[in-house]
């Protein structure tokens, strides 16, 4: 049995907390995937189709995906920007966004949790899913390796794109 395969075992029922990068593409290729490959975040990222397919697979297997507003934050900061790019389909791209949204849980974390020692080096959107993470036991999938690196040290099962993109 495989690590991703573990990690859905455990936490199947429970869920899995969903990074920015990765929530983007995800919303991305719901919206349209050829887009992907255009879209500046995700083609900078050097996303792929396969990868929204896989990533979707494995989202699709858990029976909650979490997020917090502060990925929102980022969410919204990151792709907005789409807004100026390619003005002409925005509105079916929010549409997108809100109906992929509506299916994911938001849980906060407070800012007196976020402000510790690793907020410094990892930012408020990363510490907030780690706090997330440990507050409720979940693992967390991301495409970031130095914050992969920390939800590992910290004794988070994480999930990270390069497993994804191997995952059968």
């Amino acid at each position: 049995m495989n690590y991703i395969d573990q990690i859905i075992i455990r936490n199947k029922n429970k869920g899995i907390v969903l990074d920015t990068n990765l929530l983007i593409l995800y919303i991305v290729g719901n919206y349209n995937i050829d887009y992907i490959k255009e879209f500046k975040r995700t083609a900078s990222k050097g996303y792929t189709e396969d990868d929204f397919f896989a990533l979707s697979k494995i989202l699709n297997i858990f029976n909650k995906v979490f997020l917090t507003p502060h990925v929102l934050s980022e969410l919204s900061n990151l792709t907005f920007n789409y807004k100026n790019e390619e003005n002409k389909n925005f509105t079916e791209y929010l549409l997108i966004a809100k109906r992929v949204l509506e299916n994911i849980n938001e849980n906060n974390i407070s800012k007196d949790n976020i402000l510790s020692s690793k907020f410094l080096k990892f930012g408020f959107t990363d510490i907030s899913i780690l706090e997330l993470a440990i507050n409720n036991s979940l693992p967390v999938i991301t495409d970031d390796l130095p914050f992969y690196s920390l939800l590992n040290n910290q004794g988070v099962e994480c999930i990270n794109m390069s497993h994804i993109r191997v995952y059968k």
